[in-house]
């Protein structure tokens, strides 16, 4: 059963519950808005149309209305049904064109058809002969079947006669079967051929034609051909249908019953010639119409072809009827038409047709008129696109193209959409607005833009643009004053000549610069107090900073009521030389751009005077990090102190919506934090005007609730740190949309930290400051610490300080920032999980995330993280064992030990020594062993260095617990070999283990006599260690002279008796090749003072080579100092098992 089926069962449903509203037929449907019915016009270069253009003109309909591959399954029984409406040729245009339908045949074939049939009913013989067979008759006539064998003759599919139900009169029921339609308008059930009921699919194939009694005959009235003459005869014949009533007020309403009772899946209808007295009066339009139309939703297709035709579709009734059981959509807002606009084919058939009469669609096209962006804008990948649109009776819609492409549809005004232009950076693309009437008459206006290029990877780009924003008239109303305590010039809204004048927006066009690179796309505007507008989190494509829609004056800001504004236009801007927002968020401030291969950097500043207060906003976007470095720089040029507040302030909604969630959280790392205002009452410092830090509450949690989440506030709420900010960082995350944004700074410097939101529960309006209902948070950062605190720069003196503000996602909270990465951590069912952010791309292996206990520093975790960068997260978990968050420390380093971040921090990590490397030998029994260490965060407090006397000795302490960095060994003897390693302690008591390597770190040896050759450092390894059964095993023996004479080396090599040797495998890279007799491997030659000899060779198992036990392979090699040396190596020979998996869901 298909999706329609199901749908109309609904209805049905519905319909048996108590009636179908207009909007319950449109439920039922499930035909939202968002996703209108797709119907297809493609029409022929010309007449005639050849037989590959038919198939050509098919497909292309098929495809651009979505295709048959969603609907036919592998396998499927698929029924075409074609309008046969009697026997006449296939040029007439009476019945539909056979390359129509086997082009159809094909395309069905393609998507998995199991079995295709062409089936009709014929309504009667052109000739008017009274006898069955009708159809088969048709067949014949009409171009499917030459030979009369009910075989197509092109596609060979079979052909079936849907009147035959076993005769006059007969219901045989291998042939039919009662339908009984849900929701039907006339009659209970139906006598239907069980081909038509137990198809897969059902495809229509009709004709377009006008029809003398119902006024258009398309999809839905072609479906009266279902129903089997044998049973619904005229009466006292045995041809036409007309026992279902063709009366005006019946015939429709059977139309829509007998859809009802097997709906069409797909439609395809036949527009080449067009009749314009059908259904059998055989005048044509002229010239043909030469069209294919095609859709999935008949009542769509049908309101679409009969305004082809030039009907009105709302006076064709059953169109209407067969909308409201739940059939498709008669709404042509809720209709898209691909490939030609009606208004392209349109042909104005004879009006009125029908009983009752189809009536002529008004041919008045609308108007439209692109308001914005202008003709050659420079704009950014996603631009608000408005127009105007209007018409003599109703605009129905307004669709919005880039390029080709159709990606939005609004159906009232205000007609505007924000567009995706991804796909055209760097290039021009025409966008398009069409408007049409309820009739699809259309009207079309067009600007042609340039998209920003993108930045080539691995570097940042500027680039200026036009951004445009509906933005109020507030302009008009602003005049001038003066602060004299900061002779600063500022302008307050006349607000009641403002309010009075009912203003409006209207769209601004504004000057943008994009910085971007791998991460970011940030967008200042210059105009509107240098603000960051946007800062665009590429691996999301999310702006994490609000972005108000309109702008649009508030009655908040710094001035007395009634001149008191500030425009809440969202992003980060820079508050100067007041609190609440400053005198320049709305001022335009000047700009110098610096670019480089670091990346680009924009120099923002507010004014040149030396008589006044003055800033600077650096805002920095490096070539290959995915942060925002934001310095701002405080100077007085003037001849004395001034005391001034600066806040920046950032308005933020993390995630896709451009509003926020209840799942917001604020992240500060306060215990306690002091009301700056609040409508919560209960909160400290409801119902008053805090003057001062004085009503405090515990953060995050109070009084039983968490106060960093969002959706637990009641109403509105500012606070501050308190006493100041307790860390570099501060932030929000929203927990449900996974992304957040960090900002990282210098506490020390900038100690004010401060939070606002609008409140939850009961919010202030938002209407307060913008049109559409979104909502943001802030964050502020300031130098003093509070509002009602002032700080004080002395004259001729500057204050800057670094900024890093950062979005990220996919970690899970943020619980941590640094300017080099943020943790987020937390607890869940037994679990710590762990997220990691890096500003900058690291390479595998690159840094360590650990997780220790707090206690005994015992290591809980340790990941060698996979590459990283700040598009692409790290996420873990470990076994929380029992204890709280606060027991465990999470550290985050790089690969030299430097920390990035931490949660919880402790240093557990031991330092890291090594020996520095000796000469392979000395001529003196005493000598200098030099080492050093390093450790990042705590420093290394002593060393323990140990010595071992030969390759078979054994490791003693030499050294330890010394400070010092070198020491004298004494006692060499000559011809011995001393190997040294050491380990270090840091002032926490963090000690690293030895090195367990087989040289340790480094060695020399002691020749006070004649020079003599070492072999001491020879080696033999195996590869692999643990081979399959069938599985050979390579073997080196590495003989290396270390001394300072060359020496005649002997090798002899056993191998296990268990084995054997691949003698072709035999070799070494210096003199003579190895030979193998009497069970041995031989090789003897010189190796040079300084050099090393390797002998390679195979081996191979036999049956006789037992699993599981270790096989020991023995050489000696002679020609060394201290006589002849061994060495060893042992391979254990596996079978290895596969077990099966288990998964085990949750």
């Amino acid at each position: 059963m298909k999706r329609r089926w199901k749908l109309i069962a609904l209805a049905g449903l519905l319909a048996l519950l108590g009636g179908l509203s207009a909007l319950q037929r449109q439920v039922a449907y499930s035909n939202p808005s968002s996703e209108p019915a797709e119907i297809a016009i493609v029409r022929a270069a010309a007449w005639p149309v050849s037989d590959a253009e038919v198939e050509s003109l098919v497909r292309q309909a098929v495809a651009l209305a979505g295709g048959l591959d969603s609907i036919i399954g592998t396998g499927d029984v698929v029924v075409i049904k074609p309008n046969l409406v009697w026997d006449a040729a296939p040029d007439e245009g009476y019945t539909t064109d056979p390359r129509v339908t086997r082009a159809v045949v094909r395309l069905a074939q393609e998507a998995g058809a199991g079995q295709i049939i062409i089936a009709d009913g014929a309504a009667l013989y052109r000739d008017g002969r009274d006898a069955r067979g009708a159809t088969v008759e048709a067949f014949h006539l009409c171009g499917y079947d030459a030979d009369g064998n009910m075989v197509d003759d092109v596609t060979g599919v079979p052909l079936v006669d849907l009147n035959n139900s076993g005769g006059i009169d007969q219901h045989d029921p291998a042939l039919v079967r009662q339908a009984y339609p849900q929701n039907g308008l006339i009659q209970s059930s139906y006598w239907l051929p069980n081909v038509i009921l137990d198809a897969d699919v059902l495809i229509g194939v009709p004709v377009l034609k006008n029809h003398s009694h119902a006024g258009v005959t398309l999809a839905l009235k072609n479906q009266f051909g279902i129903a089997p003459s044998d049973i619904y005869h005229q009466s006292g014949s045995q041809m036409f249908k007309s026992a279902l009533s063709h009366g005006a007020d019946d015939l429709g309403r059977h139309i829509v019953d007998l859809n009802l009772a097997r709906p069409l899946d797909f439609a395809i209808v036949d527009g080449l010639r067009g009749m314009i007295d059908g259904p059998i009066g055989g005048a044509l339009a002229d010239p043909p119409m030469r069209l294919i139309l095609a859709g999935d939703d008949p009542v769509a297709l049908d309101t679409v072809g009969a305004l082809v035709m030039g009907y009105n579709p709302a006076t064709v009734p059953y169109l209407g009827w067969a909308a409201g059981v739940g059939l498709g959509t008669d709404d042509v807002t809720q209709i898209t038409v691909r490939g030609l606009r009606v208004s392209q084919v349109r042909r104005d058939f004879p009006a009125p047709r029908g009983n009752p009469p189809a009536q002529r669609a008004e041919a008045i096209p609308p108007s439209a008129a692109i308001a914005t962006p202008g003709e050659g804008h420079v704009v950014l990948e996603d631009v608000a696109v408005q127009a105007a649109a209007s018409d003599n009776d109703t605009v129905s819609k307004v669709e919005f193209y880039a390029g080709d492409e159709l990606q939005a549809i609004v159906t009232a005004p205000p007609y505007r959409a924000t567009l995706d232009l991804s796909a055209h950076r760097g290039q021009a693309v025409t966008l398009r607005a069409v408007a049409y009437d309820l009739a699809l008459n259309d009207a079309e206006d067009s600007r042609t833009v340039e998209v920003i290029q993108s930045p080539a990877p691995g570097t940042a780009s500027i680039q200026t643009a036009t951004i445009s924003i509906p933005t109020y008239p507030y302009a008009g109303f602003l005049e001038s004053d003066t602060d004299p305590e900061y002779n600063i010039t500022y302008r307050y809204l006349k607000r009641s000549e403002y309010e009075n004048s009912n203003p409006t927006p209207s769209w601004q066009n504004y000057t943008a610069l994009v910085l971007e690179n791998d991460y970011l796309q940030v967008t200042l505007l210059p105009e509107l107090g240098g603000r960051v507008y946007q800062m665009i989190y590429k691996p999301t494509g999310h702006n994490e900073l609000y972005q108000n829609p309109v702008i649009k004056p508030t009655h908040w800001g710094p001035l007395d009521s009634d001149k008191n504004w500030w425009l809440a236009a969202g992003g980060i801007e820079w508050g100067l030389p007041v609190e609440e927002h400053g005198y320049e968020w709305g001022e335009p401030w000047s700009y110098e751009i610096v670019t480089s291969t670091a990346g680009v950097t924009v120099t923002l500043r507010d004014t040149l005077a030396s008589d006044r207060i003055r800033a600077t906003v650096t805002i920095h976007l490096p070539a290959d990090q995915g942060y925002l470095a934001v310095t701002p720089r405080i100077e007085n040029p003037t001849g004395g102190d001034i005391g001034y507040k600066y806040w920046t302030n950032a308005l933020i909604a993390p995630g896709a919506a451009n509003t926020v969630g209840p799942d917001l959280h604020f992240i500060f790392e306060a215990d306690e934090v002091s009301v700056h205002s609040t409508g919560d009452e209960r909160l400290p410092g409801y119902g008053t005007v805090p003057t001062g830090p004085d009503y405090r509450f515990s953060w995050p949690d109070y009084d039983g609730t968490d106060f960093s989440r969002l959706g637990n506030w009641d109403e509105w709420l500012g606070f501050f740190e308190y006493p100041q900010a307790q860390a570099n960082f501060a932030g929000v995350y929203d927990t449900g949309a996974d992304e957040g944004v960090a900002r990282v700074f210098p506490s020390a410097v900038a100690r004010g930290s401060k939070g606002f939101a609008f409140g939850w529960a009961n919010p202030i309006d938002w209407d307060n400051w913008t049109d559409d209902g979104s909502t943001y948070v802030e964050l502020h950062g300031g130098v003093a610490p509070t509002f009602w605190d002032t700080a004080t720069i002395t004259a001729g003196q500057a204050l800057e300080w670094p900024e890093y503000w950062y979005p990220l996602s996919d970690v899970g909270q943020l619980s941590a920032a640094t300017a080099e990465a943020a943790l987020g951590v937390r607890e869940s069912g037994g679990s710590f999980r762990v997220g990691v952010h890096s500003t900058t791309p690291r390479a595998a292996g690159a840094s360590t995330l650990y997780v220790w206990d707090r206690g005994d520093c015992s290591e809980l975790a340790r990941w060698d993280l996979p590459a990283i960068d700040p598009g692409d997260p790290f996420a873990g978990s470990v076994a929380a064992g029992g204890r709280a968050l606060a027991d465990a420390a999470f550290v985050y380093a790089d690969g030299e030990g430097n920390l990035l971040a931490a949660v919880n921090f402790q240093d557990c990590l031991p330092p890291t020594s090594s020996v520095e490397p000796l000469a392979p030998w000395v001529a003196t029994t005493s000598f200098t062993v030099t080492w050093a260490g390093r450790d990042t965060w705590s420093g290394i407090a002593a060393y323990d260095v140990q010595a071992r006397d030969g390759y078979e000795g054994a490791w003693s302490d030499w050294l330890t617990n010394t400070i010092a960095a070198s020491g004298t060994f004494t006692g060499g003897v000559h011809g011995h070999t001393y190997f040294f390693r050491v380990r270090a302690r840091d002032t926490l008591g963090n000690q690293e283990s030895y090195v367990a390597e087989e040289w340790g770190q480094t060695f020399t040896t002691v020749l006070t006599e004649e020079p003599a050759p070492v072999l001491v450092t020879s080696r033999k390894s195996a590869a692999p260690r643990q081979p399959g059964p069938d599985e050979s095993i390579a073997y080196t023996v590495t003989i290396s002279n270390t001394g300072n004479l060359s020496t005649t080396a002997v090798l002899t090599d056993t191998p296990p008796a268990e084995m054997i040797v691949l003698t072709e495998t035999l070799a070494a890279t210096s003199g003579p090749a190895p030979t193998y007799a009497d069970d041995r491997i031989h090789w003897g030659g010189v190796v040079e003072a300084g050099a090393a000899v390797r002998v390679i060779y195979t081996l191979a198992p036999t049956p006789a080579t037992p699993y599981g036990v270790p096989l020991t392979n023995t050489a000696q090699i002679a020609g060394s100092v201290m006589g002849p040396i061994t060495r060893r190596e042992t391979v254990t020979r596996m079978r290895f098992v596969w077990l099966p998996l288990i998964m085990r869901d949750g």
